[in-house]
């Protein structure tokens, strides 16, 4: 085969070079081409410029006339650099995946990594000149990016081994050995990828030599004994991590820590494996394992040095893997879904529930990256906490969506169903902009163009504003004298109060609704200040609301009062979150939420001085009061007419009750009281009510 120097012109990426090929034609462009910065930037570039500009960028290359032309030239090799360089050459020296440095046109050194390069290879299928007719069933179209092994895998793994195998026209033209050799080569070329000879990350060169004598043994262990931990570039899913060190034998990492990370990984294994059928309780039930996996293997100690620790790039590069996984079993839920016509409420639930796991697991990862890691001495997370973006980037888009549908339903409420300018059936044109894109996919690179059909929407319902608020307006005509009725009818308009012209024009109803929601706070302080919530004399003190202190049977005043102001807290709290959602821009909120957090605070210091009130009313009886006395008392006794009583005290079913409420309000009962009260408590109340339902 006849080569020639590789030639080096600054050219896009590899896309160009298709595209000259497909369609070879003259050249008529004047313009001059513009040269990339990256490969990247050479993709995007191209979108951007005329066919025949590119053209102008490869006419006259050698390599690429000889490939034409010369039926004997059966190659064509390309390859884009990071540096904007398209190489041309009709041998395979360029694909070599990047272990020997070249030399650019000048004599300067290419040392870019090769997870920069991109390649292509064009391979004539019979000895023939390329011409406009046999073109397309002439020449095979393949490309390469990084090294050779890790596209060789990749395309074995995922295009023809699948079709050879999995397909049954496939698998009839083959004989059982030949599908048994291809079975063998796809898991030993993964084996190979996972153990660090496919990754895109610089490593240690393999330098064991191999010959056609070696035994079976070596030749499927070479790659787990040469596995290095700072190559992790076929980690492409979670079982491929759990299986690097589950069967790494290598000597880069020492044998403490390995066995600790397998043993740390183990019960992820089955939960992973099985992730596509978990509901959405046991995908979060996975998360806190996980959680707790990663800690260990992050705090698994090898004995110190770089190999008795878990490299912290790769831990990075395991929580992408992990929040890739969760981000694909999320779109999956939803893809069977009309996310953008179907049911509101199946299509709210699905994307609140994907929302909810994205966001959890930045917060594992943010959390585990900071607060965890970063103050542990013995291996420190060094840097800024991790940020998964592809994870986030999902959770916002899946909210993002959940809120267009809400904001368009939310219009149909308002102006009704067959009018408002057609808003009762126009679902599938008024979004059709997202169905033409892959809406539940985020792409940082296509973020720009769903920002912009996002734009456009907004833009097509100003229109229908105007009439929104005049609707919802007669909508709350009757309830200006119930304030917490008007306020859950804003929050069922929730998202159109996020938008300016409808917030501007209904300002004077939000004022009057945030007037009477501070008006009303200011009195539940005062009569909560006014309560004495440690007395007997209870609900008989109306407050502003209408309440009184709860009435519970068999509980004590104290801790009737520790239940009041737990419930009140929470009304204040909700009262809060839901005022902040609808009224939160206006210039008088903070008057509001100053009076609002005050009340707060007020009912959890008293709730506080209430329980240690009564720890120590009760701890006092168990010291010698009659509280020990009763518990220390015969159940049964026979009186001087010798009648059988039953000793049954009254406060001792009112303490067996009281625990069983602070300890379900999350109060830490003492160990005195708690080992005292529930194990006697309960055998004296049982044995009592039963004889005394006897005796009755």
């Amino acid at each position: 085969m006849m080569k020639t120097a590789p030639y080096s012109r600054p050219v896009g990426g590899k896309k160009q070079c298709l595209a000259v090929l497909l369609d070879p034609q003259p050249v008529n462009s004047s313009k001059a081409w513009k040269q990339p910065k990256s490969c990247a930037s050479a993709f995007t570039l191209l979108q951007k410029s005329t066919r025949d500009e590119i053209l102008r960028a490869v006419q006259g290359r050698k390599e690429l006339q000889l490939f034409l032309d010369d039926p004997n030239t059966a190659v064509l090799c390309v390859r884009a650099h990071p540096g904007g360089d398209l190489r041309l050459d009709n041998g395979l020296e360029l694909l070599d995946g990047g272990s020997e440095r070249e030399t650019k046109e000048g004599g300067d050194e290419d040392e870019s990594p090769a997870e920069g390069r991109v390649g292509l290879h064009f391979v004539k299928l019979r000895p023939e000149p390329v011409t406009g007719g046999n073109i397309r069933s002439l020449v095979q179209v393949s490309s390469m990016t990084g090294s050779p092994l890790n596209s060789l895998y990749h395309s074995v793994h995922s295009v023809y081994a699948p079709a050879l195998l999995k397909n049954e026209a496939g698998r009839q033209e083959l004989s059982g050995k030949v599908q048994s050799v291809i079975a063998l080569l796809d898991s030993t070329l993964g084996d190979a990828v996972i153990y660090g000879g496919g990754g895109d990350i610089s490593h240690d060169n393999d330098n064991s030599s191999h010959n056609n004598n070696s035994n079976e043994d070596r030749k499927g262990n070479t790659s787990r004994q040469n596995g290095n931990l700072s190559c992790f570039g076929g980690i492409v899913y979670p079982s491929d991590e759990f299986q690097f060190w589950s069967g790494y034998s290598g000597r880069a990492a020492d044998r403490e820590l390995v066995t600790a990370v397998a043993r740390a990984l183990e019960p992820l294994r089955e939960p992973f494996a099985a992730l596509s059928g978990l509901q959405t309780e046991e995908l979060e039930e996975l998360m806190d394992i996980t959680h707790t996996a990663l800690d260990e293997v992050w705090k698994a100690d090898g004995g110190g040095g770089a190999r008795g620790s878990y490299p912290q790039a790769r831990m990075a590069h395991l929580f992408d893997v992990i929040g890739a996984a969760l981000c694909r079993h999320v779109q999956e839920k939803l893809r069977p879904l009309d996310i953008w016509a179907g049911p509101l409420s199946d299509v709210r639930t699905r994307l609140l529930e994907g929302a909810q796991i994205c966001s959890k697991w930045c917060r594992i990862t943010e959390e585990l990256s900071s607060s965890y890691w970063s103050g542990f001495i013995q291996h420190p997370w060094k840097g800024d906490p991790h940020v998964d973006n592809l994870t986030a980037g999902t959770a916002a888009r899946l909210e993002e969506i959940h809120r267009l549908r809400t904001t368009r339903e939310e219009l149909g409420r308002l102006l009704g169903r067959g009018r408002g300018g057609g808003m009762a059936d126009d679902s599938h044109e008024i979004f059709k902009p997202f169905r033409e894109m892959s809406a539940l996919s985020y792409n940082p690179y296509t973020q720009q163009e769903w920002e912009s059909r996002v734009k456009d929407f907004e833009k097509s319902l100003q229109p229908l504003e105007t009439a929104a608020a005049n609707s919802f307006r007669r909508r709350i005509g009757g309830m200006n004298a119930r304030p917490q009725l008007l306020l859950k009818e804003f929050q069922r308009f929730a998202n159109l109060m996020r938008r300016r012209q409808i917030r501007e024009a209904l300002g004077s109803e939000r004022e009057a609704l945030l007037s009477q929601l501070t008006e009303q706070m200011a009195e539940l302080e005062a009569a909560f200040d006014e309560q004495d919530l440690s007395s007997g004399v209870h609900g008989h003190h109306p407050s502003a609301a209408g309440d009184t202190l709860p009435w519970g049977r068999n509980l004590s005043p104290r801790i009737r009062g520790v239940v009041y102001c737990r419930q009140l807290c929470a009304r204040v709290r909700a009262t809060g979150e839901a005022a902040s959602s609808v009224l939160s821009d206006l210039s008088s909120f903070r008057a509001f939420e100053e009076i609002s957090s005050e009340l707060v605070r007020k009912t959890r210091r008293r709730e506080a001085s209430l329980f240690e009130e009564w720890q120590e009313e009760v701890q006092d009886g168990l010291d010698g009061g009659e509280l020990s006395t009763q518990m220390r008392g015969k159940l049964m006794d026979i009186d001087k007419r010798g009648i059988l009583v039953v000793n049954y005290s009254e406060r001792l079913v009112t303490l067996l009750r009281e625990v069983r409420q602070l300890s379900e309000l999350g109060h830490a009962i003492p160990s005195k009281i708690s080992k005292t009260v529930l194990p006697s408590g309960q055998a004296v109340f049982f044995f009592a009510a039963s004889l005394g339902s006897i005796m009755l």
